[in-house]
C-alpha cells in the first residue's frame, strides 16, 4: 500500500509541475474521447482534426455492445419479430463503414510515430 500511496504523490507532483493545483493529479482518471481529441489536435491539420472525435462518439458504443452504434449498419430488409415479442436485426460493415474509421486511426498513430521521431534523444551520443 506505501507503494501505491508513493506513486499518487509523484504523480501529483508531475501535474503539479504542470500547472495543475496540488491534489488534482491523485483524483484524474483516463477519459478516451479527451485523449482521442487532444491527439487529434496535436497531430492533425484544423480541417481534419474532429474526424477521428466523431468516429469515436459514432462507434465507442460497440464495445459494450450498445446497439445505437450499430442503427446505420442494420440491414433494413433483414429485420425479424419474433413471435416472443423480441426484434432480430441483421448488422453489416462494408469499406464505407469501416475505412474512415481505419484512416483515422491510421492519420493519428503515423503522426504519433512523426513526432516520436522528431522527439527523440539518442541518449547514447556523447556518452564518456
Amino acid at each position: 500500500m506505501a507503494k501505491v500511496g508513493q506513486n499518487l504523490l509523484d504523480i501529483d507532483a508531475a501535474a503539479q509541475q504542470l500547472g495543475h493545483p496540488a491534489g488534482v493529479g491523485a483524483k484524474w482518471r483516463l477519459n478516451a474521447t479527451e485523449v482521442i481529441k487532444q491527439a487529434a489536435v496535436a497531430s492533425l491539420g484544423a480541417t481534419v482534426r474532429d474526424t477521428p472525435l466523431m468516429f469515436w462518439r459514432m462507434t465507442s458504443g460497440h464495445v459494450p455492445g450498445h446497439a445505437y452504434t450499430r442503427w446505420m449498419q442494420i440491414e433494413r430488409d433483414k429485420v425479424l419479430h419474433a413471435a416472443d415479442g423480441t426484434m432480430w436485426v441483421r448488422a453489416t460493415a462494408d469499406l464505407d463503414n469501416v475505412g474512415p474509421i481505419a484512416a483515422a486511426c491510421i492519420m493519428l498513430t503515423s503522426a504519433a510515430w512523426k513526432q516520436w521521431d522528431e522527439r527523440r534523444v539518442d541518449h547514447r551520443v556523447n556518452q564518456p
